[in-house]
């Protein structure tokens, strides 16, 4: 939100705000439960989400790099998005990690793991919940409720962004999932059937949707 009031102010202050360090550390997400202050609001096409995040993932920015990996896999099933979300996670990003440990579980479980598990290493809770017993997350969290549990959520116009393209998606619908536990989060994995089993998950090519 400040970023956004600063660039309509003056053309020095626009400048500013359009520089390397600026674009790399603004806050994209916004309120994780109302949207507000958030770049996307959930009612874009995959295409313009992915151009409104670019100029930030071009500076670095984690988050944008991060949402863009998100809808080039989740969206289009594009290989270049699992290969930005490790990047990320290499970078430290531990929603890269957990999201990668989703979207291998069924299709590269030793892989999943290794990430799931570098993402237990630095206590972050979604993680825990996918590889931890219950009694061990209760030990290491206490116990969890929404103000607990909110603070993990996807920033809220990524998370409708990508349960649009789901719900729209014969591609992706024809094929089993398996879900997040989080029942605010768009994330899933292929699940492995007779069809896939043993197979990793059927990404595609680079999309054109990607500048």
């Amino acid at each position: 939100k400040d970023y956004y009031s600063l660039s309509l102010t003056c053309k020095v202050t626009k400048r500013m705000v359009g520089s390397m360090d600026i674009l790399r550390n603004v806050d994209l997400a916004g309120d994780v439960e109302t949207g507000v202050g958030s770049i996307l609001h959930g009612v874009e096409s995959p295409a313009v989400a992915v151009e409104r995040l670019y100029r930030f993932a071009a500076a670095g920015n984690q988050q944008a790099l991060y949402m863009i990996g998100m809808i080039a896999a989740y969206c289009h099933g594009d290989r270049i998005g699992v290969t930005i979300l490790k990047q990320t996670a290499r970078q430290g990003c531990l929603r890269s990690a957990y999201a990668l440990g989703l979207i291998l579980r069924d299709g590269n479980r030793v892989e999943s793991e290794k990430y799931l598990n570098a993402a237990i290493e630095q206590n972050y809770l979604p993680a825990c919940q996918e590889l931890l017993s219950s009694q061990t997350v209760k030990d290491r969290f206490g116990d969890l409720d929404h103000t607990v549990l909110k603070k993990y959520f996807d920033p809220i116009g990524l998370n409708r962004l990508l349960g649009r393209c789901y719900l729209h998606s014969n591609g992706v619908r024809g094929v089993a999932t398996s879900h997040c536990w989080n029942p605010c989060c768009g994330r899933w994995a292929l699940k492995a059937t007779q069809a896939n089993a043993g197979q990793a998950p059927q990404l595609q090519s680079t999309s054109t949707c990607l500048p």
